[in-house]
């Protein structure tokens, strides 16, 4: 009997069990047949099943493999955590250590997978002889899908996402016909109580059966719920309360950090009703949400929910407030930028301050939380078009839900499973979409989230015998191939059981601004109309509901609504409204009206730019032996984008509007063979926002014309606006550039010399009780000389030095807590500040955040054909808030590229851009940094704080199996001291990996820097500099050609001098030589390439240093659960343990250097 055929028996005869008399919960795909994802028989062969039963020797094989598999990825779970709390969200060893090891056991997300398949696998070795067939089957089915959420490789080639994208264009928007011809159904149809074969279908339908009648059994990706029992008001999930009542007015929630992602908070509440063992509220975790995606995510949550679909406990509260604790606002801010930077809005669009209190109150928040972890485990992204989930009725109409909300953000790390704990039955794996928020607009990337205006009123329609759907698929291609008309039409049965009072109820919890909240529930009723029309659903006796007309929207809210059923344009600016529900950005159509105007605004100004015209606005000068010739630009233009900002003063269009005065002079001579060349330019931009598309055209467009209009805007700033001002003054001697033919470029400076001074000033208005001013002074001077000749072979040598010299100051005026007096005065101050440049008053009521910096750095490049080689070494003295600071580094690039001669000289018409594609694919190459941060003592004479960064990166656009173990982990694992280092394995089924990159960070403390050093000062301790590593030390001993001797000879000048100051002979040692110095020394140990860096732990101990390693796009090839979009990736052990953040490191941390709203 066949493997099939055997499981087919055991399948039949288990069906008769009254279990199967409804549809009650089986993990099991049922019967699998010819047309089906055979997938999983591979691994119920190899692992599970001899002869039709249970062998124990396949179940040892099967634990050794997964044991294995855990031990490659427990580092990789511990420093995903623990890496990713300290290097973003500024955790100390201790603390980010204790998380990293839950990481690993208790609190396992990533490997969870595994570790849970382990726990079956034993719990089935131990008791498979005692348990029934239907015990054992399910047991498998269940093991079988956490091997599949934790371990599914999938090889891809240089070509896999471009035909897979392809594919998708082919075939999507989706069609189904009617009539199923040379479809196979799904594999896990419940017909008379069991799992139907294909044949029993076939017999089912032929004799006037509706195979969309058919359910699922309830699985890890849908319960059979009641949809009618469904309220979208109650708050209980999973069977517990999990957020702070509705009727509370201003839940109160407490600070811990920002987290990952979109505009999230970590933070938790006291449930006051619910008592922990002490007798206390009970603290519980709530991940708080901001942002384009607040409104929606609610809705798509209940609407998946309401079908059995697994959704995240969401929540929507229009305000609540924040306890910031220990955290000051601008510490607050500072995070909120570093993590999310400012591409949904400033912290000004989403907080609001509270006098004289240390929190805030956010507006418009997505509340999401989940059970304990002892009884649930968030692990991972799956593959969706693997692992046989597409046989699965439950799992192909999901396409109709997704069509329904019109899901938008479709990247394969938005797709989850999660493990629950099911007091019977153990872990028990659920699969879905998680992240199903950036929805409601026009499908796929075609629109905006959360735009009702493109949300459209149909989805669906029928013509031709099929059945289509609006909505345009990018995961995998095959995750909804093999979906059919009866797979969708069951799930279309459950959505028209959604009442109409339900889908009010759900609009009216989401949070979207009344009209708009309005407006999606009468669509969602029309598309579902439409839906149950074209699936005859109306011809079975669901009634339809009523649907609102266009005319009526618009009388009941004439000021947001038009007649034609659209949001008009001031809407955005409903009271209270944060997000932007016109749409994020424009679609093509918005882009085509905006940017035409746009356009046609910016040929008229280029009218007035005399520049624009021959010989108009020019100037020429007679020196005698030299001619000057010059010409006046005068450029003035607009700009227009969708504003991300949507707090006080902030409207739907952004307009940057910009007017720059040029005046560019060239000095040729036939006596000077260099050119020489001078420039002074003046600019300033003006950044301000209007409600309409008219006002895009209309509003302040003159005064672009005009550049004294500076003045009306320096005394008319409103809140919400910013100016800068740009003044720059240069000069170039001795450069020049060379086109000879087409295909040949030639820059050369024999002996280029420039200087150039830029001052800018920042203005902005970000709130009423808020204002900013910042002044950046830079001046630039540099020597450069080389050549670089561009064609089809290219040659390049340069060098080029330069000294920078800069000070920036940033002044934020903050009048929340002033009495009226101090508000009077700092508004008098900041005035003085933007109209008449005098900045005396504000200096002396506001203390700048301040930053100076003077650096010289040297670059060098040398390339021929595909390969580069580039320098770069330098050393600054900064200045930050007082505190005075040494940072030096010296960074080596070394590279090859086709692709980046081929792009720049190669005309390959139309296959041009195939040829440049393949081409990316042979780049590869190598860097190595080092950085050195140094505090400034009390004396001026020595470092009271010392930090050495070394980082080395190796990259590879194609790395094949044979490269990536002669190569890519010799590289790490030779550089770390460990020949064992890098233990991962590639699976078997993958034959390279494309686009990989790998990077090793060493911290060395002050105290290994001083081991290194005293170490390094003793000749035999760097034998290994010698050639051959020292197995030639008698021939280079006393040698004038041994490499050790400056290492050795400044190591021991520095050891002395970085305790006392000065060299060992009493001679001043500056602090800037002994930065070069350390650079140097360092720089010499480590050797070329980084390559004898392994010998420094031979120099210290490992507990004075930390040593990381992470390579991306890696582990999401074999282990899903590792594709998240940012921070799961496979990391060697660590070396050491973290040595704590620098002076600078704190400083960026907690210090607002920047405007809020750049």
């Amino acid at each position: 009997m066949t493997f099939v055929k055997s499981i087919l028996c055991v399948l039949v005869a288990i069906s008769a069990f009254p279990a199967y008399a409804g549809s009650p919960y089986s993990p099991s795909e049922g019967i699998i047949e010819q047309g089906h994802d055979p997938v999983l028989n591979k691994y119920r062969r190899k692992y599970f099943y001899e002869d039709g039963k249970i062998s124990s020797v396949k179940l040892n094989s099967l634990l050794q493999f997964l044991e294995f598999q855990k031990s490659l990825l427990m580092d990789s779970a511990k420093m995903n955590r623990k890496a990713n709390l300290i290097l973003v969200h500024g955790y100390e060893n201790d603390r980010a250590e204790k998380e990293g090891l839950e990481a690993q056991t208790e609190e396992a997300e990533t490997i969870a997978p595994l570790i849970f398949a382990i726990e079956h696998t034993q719990d089935l070795k131990n008791r498979y002889p005692q348990m029934t067939p239907l015990q054992i089957h399910e047991k498998v089915e269940l093991i079988l899908l956490f091997i599949g959420a934790g371990y599914t490789p999938y090889p891809k080639t240089l070509f896999t996402d471009a035909i897979d994208r392809a594919k998708n264009l082919i075939e999507n928007f989706f069609e189904f016909p009617v009539n199923e011809q040379g479809q196979t159904q799904a594999s896990n149809l419940l017909l008379n109580g069991q799992f139907a074969t294909q044949t029993a279908l076939a017999k089912f339908k032929a004799s006037g059966g509706d195979i969309s009648l058919l359910n699922p059994p309830s699985s890890p990706i849908w319960t059979d719920n009641e949809v009618e029992a469904y309220d979208p008001y109650a708050e209980v999930y999973w069977n517990k309360k999990f957020f702070p009542a509705p009727d509370v007015e201003l839940p109160v929630f407490h600070y811990e950090r920002m987290g990952n992602g979109t505009i999230k908070f970590k933070t938790h509440w006291f449930d006051e009703n619910e008592l922990n063992k002490k007798g206390k509220p009970k603290k519980k975790d709530v991940t708080l949400r901001v942002g384009f995606e607040a409104y929606n995510a609610s809705v798509v949550n209940h609407l998946a929910r309401i079908i059995g679909y697994p959704a995240n406990p969401t929540t929507f509260r229009r305000h609540i407030k924040l306890e910031l604790g220990d955290v000051s606002f601008e510490e607050l801010v500072t995070q909120w930028k570093r993590v999310h930077g400012t591409e949904m809005g400033s912290a000004i669009t989403h907080v609001e301050r509270i006098v004289g209190e240390n929190a805030v109150i956010l507006k418009n928040v997505t509340l999401e939380a989940y059970p304990d972890k002892e009884e649930y485990r968030r692990m991972g992204p799956f593959r969706m078009g693997d692992n046989g989930l597409r046989n699965r009725r439950e799992y192909r109409a999901m396409v109709l839900y997704n069509a329904l909300i019109s899901l938008q953000d479709q990247f394969e790390y938005q797709a989850r499973v999660d493990a629950v704990k099911d007091e019977a039955r153990g872990w028990l794996p659920i699969f879905f979409i998680s992240d199903t928020s950036s929805a409601l607009g026009l499908p796929a990337m075609l629109g905006n989230v959360g735009a009702v205006n493109e949300f459209t009123w149909e989805f669906t329609k029928r013509s031709d015998g099929q059945v289509r759907l609006f909505w345009f698929s990018v995961f995998n291609s095959r995750t909804w191939k093999d979906t059919t008309y009866s797979d969708v039409k069951w799930l279309a049965r459950r959505l028209a059981r959604i009442s109409t009072a339900q889908i009010d109820a759900i609009m009216a919890t989401s949070g979207f601004p009344e009209p708009a909240a309005k407006l999606y529930a009468e669509k969602f009723k029309s598309r579902l109309n439409k839906m149950m029309t074209d699936f005859n659903l109306d011809q079975e006796g669901y009634s339809l509901h009523p649907v609102l007309s266009k005319e009526s929207l618009a009388a009941s809210y004439p000021e947001y609504i038009s007649e034609k059923g659209f949001l008009k344009e001031g809407a955005q600016e409903y009271p209270e409204n944060t997000l932007p529900i016109l749409g994020n950005r424009f679609t093509p159509l918005q882009a085509g009206v905006v940017y035409t105007i746009n356009y046609l605004q910016n040929r008229f100004l280029q009218i007035f730019n005399p520049a624009t015209y021959e010989n108009a606005g020019n100037f020429t000068i007679d020196l005698g032996h030299a001619t000057v010739h010059g010409d006046i630009g005068y450029d003035a233009s607009r700009s227009v984008s969708v504003n991300p900002e949507l707090g006080p003063g902030q409207k739907r269009y952004l307009l940057k509007d910009k007017l720059s005065i040029s005046i560019p002079i060239g000095l040729v001579s036939d006596r000077i063979t260099t050119p020489v060349g001078l420039y002074y330019t003046y600019t300033f931009e003006y950044m301000h926002s209007v409600s309409t598309m008219k006002e895009v055209g209309t509003s302040r467009f003159f005064a672009l014309l005009n550049p004294f209009s500076i003045l009306d805007i320096r005394r008319s700033l409103g809140i919400g606006e910013q100016l800068q001002v740009t003044h720059s003054i240069g000069a170039s001697v001795g450069k020049t550039k060379l086109k000879v033919i087409e295909d040949i470029q030639i820059e050369a400076a024999l002996l280029g010399l420039s200087y150039a001074s830029v001052k800018t000033l920042y203005f902005a208005k970000p709130h009423p009780t808020l204002f900013e001013i910042s002044t950046d002074y830079v001046d630039v001077a540099s020597f450069q000389t080389g050549l670089d000749v561009r064609t089809y072979v290219r040659l390049a040598a340069n060098f080029r030095a330069e000294k920078v010299q800069r000070t920036y100051k940033i002044y934020r005026v903050d009048t929340l807590n002033e009495d009226p007096l101090g508000q009077a005065q700092l508004q008098e101050s900041f005035d003085s500040a933007l109209i008449d440049n005098d900045f005396s008053t504000l200096a002396r009521l506001v203390k700048p955040h301040e930053w100076t910096e003077s650096a010289r750095n040297k670059n060098s490049h040398f390339a021929f054909f595909v390969w580069n080689r580039g320098r770069n070494s330098g050393v600054s003295e900064l200045t930050v808030n007082g505190q005075k600071l040494y940072v030096a580094h010296k960074t080596d690039t070394y590279d090859r590229s086709l692709s980046r001669i081929w792009n720049d000289k190669v005309k390959g018409g139309l296959a041009e851009p195939a040829v440049n594609f393949v081409g990316e694919f042979w780049g590869e190459g190598k860097y190595v940094n080092l950085a050195f941060e140094g505090v400034v003592g009390a004396g001026s004479k020595t470092f009271s704080e010392m930090e050495v960064m070394i980082t080395l990166s190796m990259f590879d656009n194609y790395c094949t199996r044979k490269e990536f173990e002669n190569d890519f982990k010799k590289f790490f694992n030779s550089r770390s001291g460990s020949n064992r280092y890098i233990r991962f394995v590639m699976p078997d089924e993958l034959g390279a990996y494309p686009e990989i990159e790998g990077t090793m960070r060493w911290q060395i403390s002050k105290e290994a820097i001083h081991d290194i050093l005293t170490a390094a000062s003793n000749i035999n301790n760097l034998e290994y500099l010698l050639p051959g590593g020292g197995r030639f030390h008698d021939h280079y001993e006393n040698s004038v050609s041994d490499a050790r001797s400056q290492v050795k000879d400044r190591a021991y000048k520095l050891s002395y001098g970085i305790k006392k100051g000065t060299t060992p002979f009493g001679k001043p040692y500056p602090l800037s030589d002994q930065a070069k110095d350390l650079i140097y020394v360092l720089d010499h140990l480590i050797g070329r390439k980084a390559e004898y860096i392994g010998q420094l732990r031979k120099l210290t101990k490992d507990e004075k240093i930390w040593v990381t390693t992470n390579i991306s796009n890696m582990l999401e090839l074999s282990h899903p659960t590792f594709r998240h979009q940012k921070q799961s990736e496979f990391w060697g052990p660590e070396i050491g343990k973290y040595q704590g953040h620098s002076y600078l490191d704190r400083f960026r941390r907690t210090v607002l250097l920047q405007p809020v709203f750049q």
